[in-house]
């Protein structure tokens, strides 16, 4: 049971290309305090994204899932994807966004969580990445295509619940490496926390 391509390429379809277009936020431009807005269970977006979810964890329930609104944070993350693309096609490759840009599963710390959500810059950090929950294949920030994975990283709340992301990530050209190699190939990427499960 993995996640398919195709399933990621139909989730990126029903979130839209311009996510604003569902955003609750005053003027749909996330600058509000609040970040986090609550999907119903009947939307596309919680349907797809639950659908993701339990192709690889079948016997888990999704308790919410969360919008994460931050504009600033969308802002970098789009002129990022554009010298990303820019940079992909003057290497002589041909930039596939069903391929080149992924919607991935993300766990980690509670405490990160918020920054990664709250923040007016870049979300997530690669160089402080690892430092709480490991780092198996070096320094970087880890996305996984199937939640199961994830899954194993994700915080627990005080609650007993488990709580992970959904990122929305450019990326570009992949490359392979063993995990006893510190230099890595180019695979320049970009990623944009979107949504927040809670399970």
């Amino acid at each position: 049971g993995k996640v398919s391509v195709s399933c990621h390429t139909s989730l990126l379809s029903c979130l839209g290309v311009d996510r604003r277009l569902n955003w609750q936020s005053n003027g749909k431009r996330g600058l509000d305090d609040t970040k986090i807005f609550a999907l119903g269970n009947s939307s596309g977006e919680y349907t797809t994204v639950s659908q993701a979810f339990k192709s690889t964890l079948p016997h888990m329930t999704v308790d919410s899932i969360e919008r994460i609104e931050n504009g600033p944070q969308h802002e970098l993350y789009s002129v990022h994807c554009s010298n990303l693309v820019r940079q992909i096609e003057l290497s002589g490759v041909a930039f596939h966004a069903d391929t080149m840009i992924r919607l991935l599963f993300h766990g980690t710390s509670e405490e990160a969580t918020l920054r990664i959500i709250h923040s007016s810059q870049a979300g997530f950090l690669p160089l402080l990445a690892g430092t709480k929950v490991g780092a198996i294949w070096g320094n970087g920030t880890y996305f996984a295509r199937d939640a199961a994975y994830s899954h194993s990283y994700a915080c627990t709340l005080v609650s007993g619940k488990k709580q992970m992301l959904v990122a929305e990530v450019v990326v570009g050209r992949m490359g392979t490496r063993c995990r006893w190699h510190e230099s890595m190939p180019t695979a320049a990427w970009a990623g944009v926390p979107v949504l927040q499960l809670t399970l």
